[in-house]
């Protein structure tokens, strides 16, 4: 490169001729019009002011096809091009070299490779995969635990809570205990409530907890899991190498001392004037392009000033008159502006290349080729190493620190994970107790031609959900809005391209069809009776009153898919949109439609007929109680 960047003639860049020429067509042409203009003109020198003109356009019609840079030239100016996009990395290299960047720069590679330390130490599978499962236990806990009513959830106790604790109690009463069997039968129904005392402490427990720092913290979890899994395979011992290799090769580097600044300047200089031999080229083409130009006008006024006017020789007037014609129009003022133009910002180009060449030509001998190499090698390097730095320091400010709401709540998570625990050790002890009283007594003899009794409870709770839902006054508007918050989502899902690729396409279209399935729905709720009777007092006529309900559509809604959807949005740029917080609140308030979507049709009378059947055998077996 450097061969071809200082070697370069600027006797090649010679146009100082040009404007000459120019002048010297300017001139004939004006002493020509000047000589007409005479009361009476000599025609003899109008005649030869006339073939003056035409010699010189002789002269630059034979000039301009020369006007063609040699190959030599065109390699100068590629070059030129080539080192000037290499002007950054001089200028990197010089930063670099700098003693007190370089120490800088040092130690932010070594407190970056500081914390790899960590990292390194979670590469370990058993390690990570403790984490993991930790966090997923963690999470699992939280997006599992719901707000309960205990007005609701104990029922029987009116006011909930409240009347479970006066129950207990009054099962101490002293007075009471004397009344019934000395407290023996107290005790045991103390014994047999148990359960829903610790029921009670859990519902207590899940409403201590805020619902909204419930969410901040399983979102926070969720986001933590997420952020480990990308640190932990972000391969810490391929950063290490980059950083250690960054380092060696700063240590690598030596500065420029022997290159001096005027003289880095001056081929700074000649790198950013590259628009200057670039804009030379083009004009020199553009010129040669208008070479026909040159040549109509050398062949009309040849024709003009020599052929046409031998003939009138002896006749000054009529040449005179012949002159005037053709040479006192405008087309050949216009000519000679033209190309007066062109000539003089040629001139005006050249001058500026010879002085930026004739400054440069001194540091040929300082800026070889080997340093080009030298740098380039160098930079190339470097900034492979640094891009690796660069992507694990961007990894490290996404783990951005808790705000305060965040901090709050996450406070407060060993409490609510201790609680959670005193209650579950608490059913378990219950639980084996129950199963050391069972076996004791083979009551788990009986219970076992009872095996659908979790299905029969949990179909009887979607039914009774279910119900409520379809007796609201505002059940309608609460659909349309259920319909128009899906839709709005599904276009903000639409909208944003990034999220848009995240999903199949008929997943979040899903969205979009509730309104159909809502019309399908309200088509069967309008139908249901406002009241429900039953044929005679058995479990199996209740069954078959409740099967009513198997005819109210909902297997269109796939709230499964709403969900698991939702729940991704909410890790994403638009989980914090108004779209997503409207459908999440609103598919809440139809908690009552996600439980009539989990009853399985036809199954009331089969499971009721059943559980009849079993209260009926047990309760006959069993001895009359000492009351």
């Amino acid at each position: 490169m450097s061969q071809i960047l200082f070697s370069i003639n600027i006797s090649k860049f010679n146009v100082s001729y040009l404007p000459v020429e120019i002048d010297q067509l300017d001139k004939n042409r004006k002493l020509l019009v000047q000589e007409l203009n005479l009361t009476k003109p000599d025609s003899r020198k109008a005649l030869y002011f006339a073939k003056e003109f035409v010699r010189t356009v002789s002269s630059i019609n034979v000039i301009i096809p020369t006007f063609v840079l040699d190959q030599e030239t065109n390699k100068f100016i590629d070059s030129l091009e080539e080192a000037a996009s290499f002007l950054p990395k001089i200028e990197l290299y010089q930063q670099l070299t700098d003693k007190k960047q370089l120490k800088l720069f040092t130690e932010s590679l070594d407190s970056v490779l500081a914390s790899l330390s960590v990292i390194k130490s979670l590469e370990d599978s058993t390690q990570k995969q403790i984490i993991t499962s930790h966090l997923d236990i963690i999470e699992n806990l939280l997006s599992k635990t719901v707000k309960v009513s205990d007005k609701q959830a104990l029922i029987g106790f009116p006011r909930g809570s409240l009347d479970v604790q006066l129950l207990f109690k009054d099962l101490d009463d002293e007075w009471l205990k004397k009344v019934l069997n000395n407290g023996n039968t107290l005790r045991e129904l103390k014994c047999i409530l148990n359960p829903i005392r610790i029921f009670q402490a859990q519902i207590l427990m899940e409403n201590k907890w805020k619902k909204y720092d419930r969410n901040v913290s399983s979102t926070l979890i969720r986001r933590s899991r997420i952020k480990f899994e990308s640190i932990v395979a972000s391969k810490p011992i391929s950063i290490s190498n980059a950083i250690e290799n960054a380092k060696n090769t700063l240590r690598a580097l030596r500065p420029l001392d022997y290159l001096k600044n005027s003289e880095l300047d001056k081929f700074k200089q000649l790198l950013i004037s590259s628009s200057i031999f670039t804009n030379l080229s083009k004009e020199l083409i553009e010129l040669k392009n208008c070479s026909h130009s040159v040549q109509d006008v050398f062949h009309s006024t040849m024709n003009i000033a020599f052929s046409k006017t031998v003939p009138m020789k002896n006749d000054p007037d009529k040449l005179v008159a012949y002159l005037k014609e053709n040479f006192m129009n405008n087309q050949y003022a216009s000519f000679v502006h033209q190309f007066s133009t062109k000539f003089r910002f040629l001139e005006k180009q050249r001058k500026q290349i010879v002085k930026v060449l004739s400054q440069t030509i001194n540091i040929k001998s300082t800026l070889t080729d080997q340093i080009f190499i030298n740098i380039r090698h160098l930079c190339t390097q470097l900034n492979s190493d640094l891009k690796t730095v660069q992507n694990y320091v961007k990894l490290l400010n996404s783990l951005s620190p808790l705000t305060n709401i965040e901090r709050v709540a996450t406070e407060e998570l060993p409490s609510m994970l201790s609680s959670a625990r005193n209650v579950m050790d608490k059913w378990r002890e219950l639980w084996e107790d129950n199963k050391t009283k069972n076996k004791t007594t083979q009551s788990f003899h009986r219970l076992a031609y009872f095996p659908f009794a979790r299905e029969t409870s949990f179909q009887l709770a979607c039914s009774q959900r279910a119900l409520m839902l379809y007796q609201k006054h505002d059940l309608r508007q609460k659909l349309q809005n259920f319909a128009s918050n899906g839709c709005a989502l599904a276009k903000k899902i639409e909208s944003v391209p990034q999220v848009k690729k995240q999903f199949n396409d008929s997943d979040w279209r899903h969205f979009l069809s509730i309104n159909k399935s809502i019309t399908i729905l309200l088509s069967g709720v309008e139908k249901l009776s406002r009241r429900l009777t039953t044929g005679d007092q058995s479990l199996k006529s209740f069954g078959n009153t409740l099967s009513v309900l198997d005819h109210i559509n909902v297997s269109t809604f796939n709230f499964s898919l709403m969900i698991r959807i939702l729940e991704k949005l909410k890790t994403m740029s638009i989980g914090q949109s108004r779209e997503v917080s409207d459908f999440e609140n609103i598919l809440k308030q139809l908690e009552g439609l996600q439980f009539a979507a989990m009853r399985r049709k036809n199954s009331h009378i089969i499971l009721l007929a059943h559980t009849g059947n079993f209260f009926q055998s047990f309760f006959s077996k069993q001895s009359k109680s000492d009351w």
